[in-house]
């Protein structure tokens, strides 16, 4: 009954919204609790068109706004990866697919072209960021209704602590919450005991659930938000303490040695992911520049559908990890090389924008830990990259428009 009214919910918020929203920065405000809604209910009663919902919900908007203002370098490059990708995929084995791991790619890329030329100011991003420790309460309720109700997805054969339907590489988006209610801490009015409880509870819950990438991106973007002497010694060293201290308390608790005991038996199974991991790059590397195949060094095969098509189908079907691997596979040298281009566009827009530190810090942290969690391929996650891309864009938007304001009033 509970799977059924959330899902219901879901729907409703989804109909709601295509009626609602008539501006880009109406939309992009609602990104990201869509996003985190769906995650929620993705499995329940109707898990089987959320994936539909959502790309409806994006692509629909996408057509509407994406036009809206002026191209840019930028959106010329993204159209071309996008155009050329649409080519590869007509020659997938199975281009459904395709396509639809296409789609998931792509909203993060479109959005943040949307939002870099959004009409928008730093207001809007606090705006944005004041509701993240009501979505860390939400995670917190979310998890405690999940163990005492029973429903959820079990990990590692142990079902006695689970988060929901939230799980997996899906538990980023509470990671970036955490770190960015910390970096914006001072400037959201929120209740401070509600900002330090919501952000302590939901890092030892991820603690919980024994995934290594969440917890990294947590204290690699703790300490990286915070490298000059006084923040570290303000902010990095007492949260680090407080975090430290509520780990070792955790560490010791009955349930955390069950969960941990869980892992450690399938430590095995990890372990050849590893090596997997390896040997995939190995593979992919010596197949794309060994250039045997000239079509397939060039343009690739089976773009987003990678299962059976590297390696000789020696790793069955085991689709390739690593995103950076899944696009040489799948769109060649070629296909890569426009990647890497769009990405370093961004780069290249934030070189002509001047952020103020603290706006500086957060951009170079989203910029770069996108590409470390790349290499344990996470591309298909929708939610924590539409808010690293998102707001990449946002930021330099923001305070490109501050910069206008001030050229305009001399």
């Amino acid at each position: 009954m509970v799977d059924l009214l959330f899902s219901s919910l879901a729907l409703i918020y989804f109909v709601y919204l295509l009626l609602k929203i008539r501006t880009v920065n109406h939309f992009l405000y609602h990104v990201i609790p869509f996003n985190f809604f769906i995650d929620l209910v993705q499995y329940w009663s109707f898990w089987e068109i959320m994936p539909v919902v959502r790309a409806v919900y994006f692509y629909y908007f996408f057509a509407l706004f994406f036009f809206k203002r002026r191209t840019n370098f930028y959106d010329l490059v993204l159209i071309i990866l996008l155009g050329y990708s649409t080519v590869l995929f007509f020659f997938s084995s199975d281009p459904g697919l395709s396509v639809r791991f296409g789609l998931r790619v792509f909203v993060a890329l479109i959005l943040f072209s949307i939002a870099y030329r959004a009409n928008v100011n730093r207001d809007f991003l606090i705006k944005i960021v004041s509701k993240f420790p009501a979505y860390l309460v939400c995670f917190i309720v979310y998890t405690l209704l999940s163990n005492v109700l029973g429903f959820g997805m079990v990990t590692y054969d142990d079902s006695s602590f689970i988060t929901g339907f939230l799980f997996g590489s899906d538990l980023l988006i509470i990671s970036f919450f955490i770190i960015f209610v910390v970096h914006y801490r001072k400037e959201i009015s929120v209740n401070k005991y509600l900002i330090y409880g919501s952000v302590i509870i939901s890092f030892l819950i991820l603690l919980f659930t024994l995934r290594r990438t969440t917890v990294f991106v947590v204290i690699f973007g703790v300490f990286f938000l915070n490298l000059s002497p006084k923040n570290f010694i303000k902010t990095a060293i007492p949260l680090s303490l407080i975090l430290v201290f509520s780990s070792i308390l955790i560490f010791q608790s009955e349930l955390f040695q069950q969960r941990f005991q869980a892992r450690s038996e399938k430590v095995s199974i990890d372990s050849l992911e590893e090596e997997l991991r390896y040997l995939e790059t190995y593979i992919v590397l010596e197949e794309i520049f060994s250039f045997e195949d000239l079509s397939k060094s060039i343009f690739g095969e089976q773009l987003f559908n990678s299962a059976g098509y590297y390696g000789n189908g020696v790793f069955g079907r085991r689709i390739i990890h690593i995103d950076y691997w899944q696009w040489l596979n799948g769109s060649g040298i070629l296909g890569l090389s426009i990647y890497l281009l769009l990405l370093f566009v961004i780069f290249i827009f934030y070189t002509k924008v001047k952020l103020p530190p603290k706006d500086k810090r957060l951009f170079l942290f989203l910029y770069v830990v996108q590409y470390i969690i790349s290499f344990s391929g996470q591309m298909y996650i929708i939610s924590f990259r539409a808010l690293i891309f998102m707001f990449m864009g946002l930021l330099l938007a923001s305070n490109r428009k501050k910069k206008q304001s001030q050229i305009d009033s001399n």
